[in-house]
């Protein structure tokens, strides 16, 4: 008979955190109005925003609307994808406006100029 082990307990500080974090995300689908906001090209995607997109780490100190977008979900890939297949950058530009780049390179190191 297989022994199932109950699932870890959550912390205080991160139950605490997931009310807010609830918040930032509805203020940030409001915000895109239920559409992608990646901008390709001068494009923006007319497809459905289905994922929220930290643009900076540690993701738990980033729980703002400035820091958050909301993408679909091949641009979200495209955002935590591999640099050598294309990676999209999103970089927040202050208040509520991000740059979007395709980024292509070997690795990591070099993308960032290391």
């Amino acid at each position: 008979m297989l022994r199932r082990r109950s699932l870890a307990r959550q912390s205080l500080k991160r139950r605490q955190e997931t009310p807010a974090y609830r918040q930032v995300v509805q203020r940030v689908f409001q915000r895109a109005q239920g559409r992608c906001e990646a901008v390709i090209q001068g494009r923006r995607c007319a497809a459905r925003a289905c994922d929220p997109h930290h643009t900076r780490k540690p993701r738990r100190s980033f729980h703002d609307v400035a820091f958050v977008v909301a993408l679909c979900r091949p641009h979200h890939d495209a955002a935590e994808g591999r640099y050598r297949d294309g990676r999209l950058r999103v970089t927040p530009l202050g208040g509520e406006a991000f740059r979007y780049e395709v980024v292509t390179a070997p690795d990591k190191f070099v993308a960032r100029g290391a």
